[in-house]
């Protein structure tokens, strides 16, 4: 699964063992990371902030998934936010317990299934957050409506009975075969 992190540069030196506990997390159960924040954060970068802002939307594209530790206050943790979520792509935003912005009305205001608010004490109750999240992500579903011409819909009936499942995972399967396609 590919995965962003992504954080308040701001709170880098405050919450940076955290940060970093949620990378090695990510990275030792075989994920991979779209932008490695937190690598990219220890050197200078002499990116234009035009530049940041196209690699970030693209590393929110490319992820299946987005962990957020928003502890501190920072408006690029909101666009990340937003952007996932309109991407169709779950969010673990994760607030240290105690911190500033324990309370986001932001982020608490927002209603989607894709969006879970965590707040951790200790590194045992973050790493057992992230992990939960990593595990169940990939069950995370969103529905939508597809209307078919009835010729379709007998097509796809036919197809789907004869493959032993129904529309929905018939249907699911051909757009994966399209997307290994198109990924290649």
């Amino acid at each position: 699964m590919k995965v962003l992190i992504d954080f308040s540069r701001g709170g880098l030196k405050e919450h940076g063992d955290s940060i970093g506990l949620i990378r090695a997390l990510v990275l030792q159960h075989g994920h991979t990371l779209t932008n490695d924040l937190v690598k990219d954060s220890e050197k200078q970068n002499d990116l234009l902030p035009e530049d940041m802002y196209e690699r970030l939307k693209k590393s929110i594209a490319d992820a299946n998934c987005v962990i957020v530790e928003g502890s501190v206050v920072s408006l690029s943790l909101g666009f990340v936010l937003t952007e996932a979520i309109t991407l169709g792509k779950p969010v673990l935003f994760l607030v240290k317990h105690g911190s500033v912005n324990q309370r986001n009305r932001f982020v608490t205001s927002i209603k989607s299934p894709l969006l879970s608010y965590k707040s951790y004490k200790t590194d045992v109750g973050l790493k057992e957050i992230v992990e939960d999240f990593l595990t169940n992500c990939p069950m995370i579903k969103t529905r939508f409506n597809l209307v078919l011409p009835n010729q379709l819909n007998s097509y796809v009936m036919v197809r789907s009975l004869q493959a032993g499942t129904n529309k929905t995972d018939y249907i699911n399967s051909l757009i994966e075969q399209d997307k290994k396609k198109h990924e290649t």
